[in-house]
């Protein structure tokens, strides 16, 4: 009887494999003819020819009409069998699917597989077919009230596609289900791009499907309002809990350039390019914020520094400006909108707030005066004048800020209603408190005082350890606090309680960079955890290391949901 049921099932297999129309169907018929189990059969052989047929694509020893004859084959064996177990089962509605293959991908017999049993499960099933763009399912879902999508790609070169649909889904419908399947996708390839599920065989699909649908049910009966990335981002800051914890990287924009294989000084020359490409990977990151204006120490070159443009990450100063410190008695403002750099950052940000339409928070990245100091006077040099030439520090401080409000005063003309500013060279790892608060902490308060009648949003970030500064912030007159990975969170909520959102705190390095999405995931949690899940906007405790993996981003972006 094994033998004999081998035989069949060895015979569908080898037809549908040459395309053969009339041995497929008569394998067929002697699957039913000699009582072997149909879904079984259909699970095992089908699962079979696809995997020899995705073996003998990626050897390139056959293509694409091949895989279109063996499709027709097994489309033929599969509607034979489905019109037999249709006249032999009783069905029940157990929800709603809607099927298809990714865009650019041709091979439709595994999802044909599917469809079958899970009509056969009682599942209502509506097929798109081979080739279908993201829009498509995100249309059919709708217009059919689906509970679940199902995704399948046979060639490693399209599976990749499926991440739009998962991408799109939750942003507009994050209550349907996606599963993915097919022969190149892994059930880790499925958990990176934030797919709710993943089976390897047809017989599996059904379960899941099942499994889904329990949890989909769940969701809904207790699920808050869903809103927009833009608005989650906006209740978070506002002190309301929206759906879920947002998130943001909070430095991505170099990142993002090399990522998409961009250099910086490309991204400089043509806006335009940089804005669409900082749009695009922010939107695959699944970030609810990002910066649209990443270029912050722009201002030091429009002051005269010596700036050398890497081809990637932030541009470097090569030696200060300033040699002596009266030499601030000849530095002149310069006209920012003169600079290049200034015009380029203000045209990509335009753009990208364009391309967002508000879909997203965006916001521009820039440099508090303190840092800027340091930049034109040199780290040493400057934390030397603190103490021996106070009154050219003072100087030169409060020149800093003045092309600090000036820059910003050009993004608030074009638009851009949200600032981050960051202040490294005053972390608690270089100067003391008392040093913070001489020499850095007026200066904070005079940028943001700017803000005074304005109702932008502005936000702190200061590299390294801060916890003895956490009482004096207090004080500041901002909406959020940038932490970084050595700081606890629970502690950072003792000190300042709810007067602030804080964004952070997952280590760029030790853990987006160099570990595991699990490891991403555990250290995500914990900072959702430490904070009671809110007032929180989950993000790297600092600048997303250039060369970072996509999967531990997406991971990062994609923990919240686990808290929903």
């Amino acid at each position: 009887m094994m033998k004999r049921d081998d035989e069949i099932l060895g015979a569908l297999c080898k037809s549908i494999i040459h395309g053969d129309v009339d041995g497929a169907v008569d394998a067929a018929r002697q699957v039913i003819e000699h009582d072997v189990d149909v879904r079984k059969a259909l699970s095992f052989a089908c699962r079979d020819t696809m995997q020899v047929l995705g073996e003998l694509f990626e050897q390139r020893k056959i293509f694409i009409p091949e895989v279109l004859l063996s499709s027709r084959a097994a489309n033929a064996a599969i509607d034979f069998l489905h019109s037999y177990l249709s006249q032999n089962n009783n069905f029940h509605n157990e929800g709603t699917v809607v099927l298809g293959v990714t865009t650019g991908d041709f091979h439709d017999i595994g999802k044909n597989m599917v469809k079958m049993l899970l009509e056969l499960g009682g599942f209502k099933v509506y097929d798109l077919g081979i080739d279908t763009p993201a829009e498509a399912f995100l249309e059919k879902a709708i217009e059919v009230d689906a509970d679940i999508v199902g995704v399948s790609a046979l060639m490693t070169t399209s599976m990749e596609n499926m991440i739009d649909v998962v991408n799109l889904f939750l942003e507009k419908r994050d209550d349907v289900k996606v599963m993915v399947g097919g022969a190149p996708v892994t059930e880790e390839f499925a958990r990176s791009i934030g797919a709710d599920g993943y089976a390897d065989d047809a017989v599996k699909t059904v379960q899941l499907s099942r499994e889904l649908i329990k949890q989909r049910a769940t969701i809904l009966k207790g699920k808050k309002r869903k809103v927009s990335p833009y608005q989650r981002v906006m209740m978070t800051l506002r002190g309301e809990v929206p759906d879920m914890v947002p998130t943001a990287p909070p430095f991505q924009g170099y990142w993002a350039l090399h990522h998409s294989g961009m250099t910086v000084g490309q991204s400089i020359a043509h806006p335009e390019l940089a804005a669409k490409t900082q749009y695009r990977e922010d939107r695959n990151s699944g970030f609810d914020a990002y910066e649209c204006v990443w270029d912050w120490l722009a201002p030091v070159e429009a002051a005269g520094g010596h700036v050398r443009i890497e081809a990637k990450g932030n541009p470097v100063t090569i030696e200060p400006l300033l040699k002596r410190a009266e030499d601030i008695d000849s530095l002149e403002m310069p006209d920012l909108q003169s600079q290049e750099r200034i015009s380029s950052a203000i045209e990509a940000a335009t753009l990208i707030n364009e391309l967002n339409d508000r879909s997203r928070f965006t916001y521009a990245t820039l440099a508090m005066p303190f840092t800027l100091a340091a930049e034109l006077r040199g780290t040493q040099n400057l934390l030397m004048d603190l103490f021996v030439n106070r009154p050219y520090a003072f100087k030169l401080l409060k020149y800093c800020t003045e092309l600090t409000i000036s820059f910003t005063s050009l993004l608030q003309e074009a638009g851009i209603e949200a600032y981050l500013f960051c202040d490294p060279v005053a972390s608690g790892d270089l100067i003391s408190t008392e040093v913070f608060e001489e020499f850095s902490l007026p200066f904070i308060n005079d940028v943001f005082g700017h803000f005074n009648r304005s109702d932008d949003k502005t936000a702190l970030h200061i590299c390294g350890n801060i916890s003895d500064r956490l009482d004096i912030f207090r004080g500041l007159n901002t909406d959020a606090v940038s932490i970084d990975s050595n700081v606890d969170l629970s502690f950072v909520r003792r000190m300042l309680g709810d007067r602030f959102t804080i964004i952070g705190n997952v280590s760029a390095l030790e853990t987006l960079y160099m570990s595991s999405p699990d490891k991403v995931r555990t250290e995500a949690r914990r900072c959702i955890e430490d904070m009671g899940g809110k007032g929180l906007v989950l993000a790297s405790g600092c600048d997303i290391t250039v060369g970072t993996p996509v999967q531990n981003i997406r991971t990062l972006t994609l923990t919240p949901k686990e808290f929903m």
